[in-house]
C-alpha cells in the first residue's frame, strides 16, 4: 500500500510538540504504522538556530534586516529554499546532460535537453526564496556549457558568454524569486516548534 510517509506539524511551544507527537503516534499506531525514529524530530523554529528539510525544500526563519533597521525589532519570516539535496540533484541532472563527450555536439541541442529540466525545477522552487540558489545554478549551468566549448578546442579563447538563437537559449531560473518572507498566515504568526516525521510500518526497516 502507498501512502504520503512525510509530515510536518507546526506547534506554538515545545509541549505542544511533545503533545502532538504523542496523538500522532497514537493514531498511527490503530493504522499499524509508526513514526519512523531516525527520521522524526522536533526543531526550535523561533530564532532561526534550526530548520527543516521538507518536500525537497528547506525552511527556516530568517531575520529582516529592513525591520530592524526601520524598526529596531528583531523579527522573523519563514523562508522556503531548495534543500541541498535538491541542489546536488539538479546539479547532477544538469552534469549528465553536459558530458565531456557532447562537447562536439551542436549547443543548441544541449540547451534544448537543459531547459526543460532548468524549467521544472525552477517552477517548482519560484514560489519561495530561492533567489541565491538560482544564481548558483544559473552559475553552474554556464560553467559546464563554457566547458564544452573548451572541450570542443581547448586551444582557442571561449568567451564566458553563450549566445544562441531562439528558441534555444539557455533558460535561465527566475530572478524575481528573491529573498522575501511567506506570508505570516502560511507559516504561523506564533509558531515556534516544529514536529516532524517520517511515518513506516510497524517492525519494518523500511522507510
Amino acid at each position: 500500500m502507498r501512502y504520503a510517509d512525510d509530515l510536518v506539524v507546526v506547534c506554538k511551544t515545545k509541549q505542544h510538540a511533545e503533545l502532538a507527537e504523542w496523538d500522532v503516534r497514537k493514531y498511527l499506531a490503530r493504522l499499524e504504522l509508526e513514526l519512523h525514529p531516525d527520521k522524526t524530530r522536533r526543531v526550535e523554529l523561533y530564532d532561526g538556530k534550526q530548520g527543516f528539510d521538507f518536500l525537497g525544500c528547506h525552511f527556516r526563519k530568517r531575520l529582516s534586516g529592513v525591520i530592524l533597521e526601520r524598526e529596531g525589532k528583531r523579527k522573523y519570516f519563514l523562508h522556503r529554499q531548495p534543500s541541498q539535496r535538491s541542489m546536488k540533484r539538479i546539479r547532477e541532472k544538469v552534469r549528465d546532460k553536459t558530458q565531456r563527450g557532447r562537447c562536439h555536439a551542436d549547443l543548441r541541442e544541449v540547451i534544448a535537453d537543459l531547459n526543460p529540466v532548468l524549467r521544472r525545477w525552477g517552477a517548482y522552487f519560484g514560489t519561495g526564496n530561492a533567489h541565491r540558489s538560482f544564481v548558483q545554478i544559473d552559475d553552474y549551468v554556464r560553467e559546464r556549457l563554457v566547458g564544452l566549448r573548451r572541450g570542443r578546442a581547448p586551444t582557442s579563447k571561449v568567451s564566458v558568454s553563450i549566445a544562441c538563437a531562439e528558441p534555444s537559449s539557455i533558460r535561465r531560473l527566475p530572478s524575481t524569486a528573491g529573498p522575501r518572507a511567506l506570508p505570516q498566515a502560511e507559516c504561523g504568526k506564533s509558531a515556534s516548534t516544529v514536529f516532524t516525521g517520517v511515518v513506516r510500518k510497524l517492525h519494518n526497516e523500511g522507510k
